[in-house]
């Protein structure tokens, strides 16, 4: 008759005894580290009762074999006599956990999972004509080993994460928030070639924190380009907002140039009218500019 073994927390095999006793599974028999019981005919079925049902456990294993390991080609080969075949098919992913207690050569556990990885392979590629894909982020079935005191057993976690996570966390879906640019540094890192944006999200619900990634989309009103120039650039005369251009030819001489202003960005604001793209600014010296040509409007 097909066993199965309910792990527990250190102190509460006994629990978890009792649990399945009452859940109506018979050949309980508990160590430190959990409690075997009978699976009767269908070992899957009985497996995802336990996982639905039992409060104290933390994971339900289908142990497939257990055999001497004295080496690596020892557990290749017990793990490959294993049958697989029955949750595996070539359309399935899997991944394998590895746990161990015993000294070298099987003392790293990602070895030893490497190893049962390869044997499950081989196995399934020989009967089936094709292999499964290794998925270790979200597989649809974990296989475990383990090993101790010279021997290793392999099989199936059906519980796939620890059952005290079972409704813990839904799968994490895009929560898109609106926000605005606030900053955009002008300084690229050559190495990168990247640079820093501040960008200015509401977050009334603290649902972001500290230490937290997103991911950004940046949008523009078009796609094409637009044309910036720094803050210290605009002067407001009247209820105009003028920029001044150096006159070609004329030395030292500027002109004042009317602009229609779209967004601000950072230290930037995006001009839509009056200015071309590549045209020459003054920045720091426009404020003096502009009071000179006050000047010369009031006749001064």
């Amino acid at each position: 008759m097909t066993k199965l073994y309910a792990t527990a927390a250190l102190g509460t095999a006994d629990l978890v005894a009792g649990e399945l006793g009452a859940l109506g599974f018979t050949g309980t028999r508990w160590d430190a580290g959990g409690c075997t019981f009978d699976a009767g005919a269908d070992p899957l079925g009985a497996g995802m009762r336990a996982c639905l049902w039992l409060r104290a456990a933390l994971r339900v294993l289908w142990p497939l074999a257990s055999f001497p390991a004295a080496d690596a080609d020892a557990l290749y080969e017990g793990a490959a006599a294993a049958e697989w075949e029955i949750a595996l098919r070539a359309e399935t992913t899997f991944a394998v956990h590895a746990t161990t207690s015993a000294p070298p050569p099987l003392a790293h556990a990602p070895f030893l999972a490497l190893r049962v990885k390869d044997a499950i392979v081989d196995r399934l590629r020989a009967r089936l004509g094709a292999r499964p894909t290794v998925a270790r982020a979200d597989p649809d079935v974990r296989a475990y080993v383990h090993v101790a005191d010279g021997r290793a057993t392999v099989g199936l976690d059906l519980a796939g994460t620890s059952l005290h996570q079972r409704g813990y966390r839904v799968a994490a879906t895009p929560a898109p928030l609106r926000g605005r640019v606030a900053y955009i540094d002008p300084r690229i890192d050559p190495a990168t070639r990247t640079a820093k944006v501040r960008v200015e999200v509401p977050n009334k619900g603290g649902d972001l924190r500290l230490g937290m990634y997103v991911t950004l989309s940046f949008e523009t009103r078009s796609g094409g380009h637009v044309t910036l120039v720094p803050r210290d650039a605009v002067q407001a005369v009247g209820n105009r907002n003028v920029v001044y251009v150096p006159v070609e030819g004329g030395e030292g001489r500027f002109a004042e140039r009317t602009v229609k202003l779209g967004v601000a960005l950072g230290d930037s604001l995006e001009v839509l009218e009056g200015l071309k793209p590549g045209e020459l600014v003054v920045t720091g010296g426009s404020f003096f500019l502009r009071a000179e040509a006050g000047r010369t409007r009031a006749g001064g």
